[in-house]
């Protein structure tokens, strides 16, 4: 444009205008504004603009007009800047989206959007569905002698689907259903609906071992099913069987062939290198030259029973891929999935490589996410006991507004981050294994 860059002059003057709201309002009192910002969101196909402002004042008094003004004149200097393109511009829609307050160290900023008291945005729900498993991985539960949470214990689909219609009015907009392992519980399909219809949700996505997913994979795709992250840590069928102390490898690869058939529905392979061998990683990787796969390594989780098992080192692993199959390059397009994954490119590959290194490469600075246990128990932090418990309110007649609230004071203590090369207090770290927090 020859007056400028549009957005950066409309947002210091949307700014601005929210400073000078008493001199333009009658009756509108000067306010000490601690906090201002003006942000846009971009509509390119329906060539559409968004401006969001965001006010923050300590005073006994709401910050709303001011909040509207800087929407207001953001807006029209965009018009301004912009008239000589097209005169026929409208300001349509300028609303209240929410009026807000700082609890504890919880800040809810506009709808559909929170954020933690590190200033982390909060998106991200993961739902444990069940804590049965139709396999016995040797980091994840005893082989022998699981104890099994009662029917009743555990969440009806009913009541997670209001506990999620809770939090996307808080502002998740992502879940994930796990396990367990989530297809074991009857009609997971009908929890996929429902949590699909919910206003604000843009993914619902699943995590699962495979071994069920061929004779589902249908339901799941008419549900409107986005993602699966299947788990397969080896495409040897003896190594399969002493990690998962079952012998199911092939039904795990002929449901990839099933899910194959969906292409609306995106396809990661979650692989926990316990079996160090060479060819079984290049094997592994080689899945996504294959298919439009996106392979993930995931680092181990010193938790519960993966704590007796040494990591093998990202570096390790990329050596390795870079042998067998050549230079990877960062990736850096449109995220391919709800977590802090790092993925790269390799040629001639349909899908990513990607890695989740949770401990050697700690990037609990961008945590997103919250869990939900198959129990009703809210974690912010695996290393961590700290949460809430949702099932209580439920089951006493609780309304929506304490469900919300005891989700605020969940995120209120969210810690900053997990320390398990430090040692922790045995009081508050996590004694559960994964099949019972949720993976």
């Amino acid at each position: 444009m020859k007056k400028g860059d549009v957005l950066g002059v409309a947002r210091v003057a949307g700014i601005m205008a929210v400073k000078q709201t008493s001199h333009l309002i009658p009756m509108c009192h000067p306010l000490m504004i601690q906090k201002c910002s003006v942000d846009f969101e971009l509509d390119e196909e329906n060539l559409e603009i968004t401006a969001i402002c965001t006010a923050k004042t300590e005073g006994q008094t709401g910050v709303e007009m001011e909040a509207l003004t800087g929407v207001n004149v953001a807006l029209l200097t965009i018009y301004d800047m912009c008239k000589a393109i097209d005169k026929s511009m409208e300001l349509t829609d300028i609303h209240l989206v929410e009026k807000a307050e700082e609890k504890a160290g919880y800040i809810e900023t506009r709808k559909n959007s929170m954020k933690d008291r590190f200033g982390r945005e909060i998106d991200y729900l993961r739902i444990s569905i069940t804590d049965r498993c139709n396999l016995r991985c040797v980091y994840c539960m005893p082989e022998n002698g699981v104890v099994q949470i009662s029917h009743e214990e555990i969440l009806t689909y009913d009541e997670i689907t209001r506990i999620s219609r809770c939090m996307t009015g808080l502002g998740i907009r992502k879940i994930k259903l796990t396990g367990g392992e989530p297809l074991i519980r009857k009609n997971c399909a009908t929890l996929v609906r429902m949590l699909k219809e919910l206003p604000g949700i843009e993914k619902v996505t699943l995590t699962t071992n495979g071994v069920l997913l061929e004779e589902q994979i249908a339901d799941l795709a008419e549900a409107g099913l986005d993602d699966i992250n299947i788990s397969l840590d080896t495409l040897n069928a003896a190594e399969f069987a002493k990690v998962t102390r079952r012998e199911s490898l092939d039904r795990v690869l002929d449901g990839i062939q099933a899910a194959l058939q969906y292409p609306q529905i995106g396809l990661k392979i979650n692989c926990v290198p316990v079996v160090e061998e060479q060819e079984n990683l290049v094997s592994i990787a080689r899945l996504a030259k294959q298919y439009p796969i996106h392979v993930r390594f995931i680092e181990m989780m010193p938790i519960g029973y993966g704590s007796s098992f040494a990591g093998m080192p990202q570096e390790k692993i990329m050596n390795l891929v870079e042998q067998k199959f050549g230079k990877m390059i960062p990736y850096n397009g449109k995220p391919l999935g709800n977590g802090p994954c790092t993925y790269y490119t390799v040629d001639g590959f349909e899908g990513k490589i990607g890695f989740i290194s949770a401990i050697s490469h700690k990037f609990c600075s961008q945590c997103n996410r919250i869990r939900l246990t198959s129990q009703g128990y809210l974690k912010t932090c695996l290393q961590y006991t700290a949460g809430r418990d949702l099932r209580a309110v439920l089951r006493n007649g609780g309304t929506d507004e304490e469900l919300k609230d005891r989700i605020r004071a969940a995120l209120a203590e969210k810690p900053d981050g997990h320390h398990f090369r430090e040692k922790a207090k045995e009081d508050d770290t996590e004694s559960l294994c994964m099949s019972q927090i949720g993976g």
